[in-house]
């Protein structure tokens, strides 16, 4: 066997292990910009849900208390309830 094709297949070899290692690489960066972007979205929707309870609860204060009366204290309660599970 001539040292040519020693060197073809070593370097067929080491292109074989380069193919193999670049898509193990890949396959951490997907798996990086998967997280990244799941870790996003919770994000924004804790803070929309943040924004919108803060919202929630400036409307409830503008209500005139008279008509707040008018709701079961039980109901209030729920809703509080529910909005400080979500600012929390």
């Amino acid at each position: 066997m001539s040292s040519p094709d020693k060197l073809e297949r070593r370097l067929d070899e080491i292109r074989e292990d380069y193919i193999e290692y670049y898509e193990q690489i890949e396959a951490v960066g997907y798996s990086s910009i998967l997280a990244a972007h799941r870790y996003g979205l919770r994000r924004a929707l804790r803070r929309t849900q943040e924004q919108d309870a803060a919202l929630m609860m400036r409307a409830v204060r503008k209500i005139p208390p008279s008509w707040r009366d008018m709701i079961p204290l039980s109901v209030r309660r729920r809703i509080l309830r529910t909005v400080r599970s979500i600012i929390n």
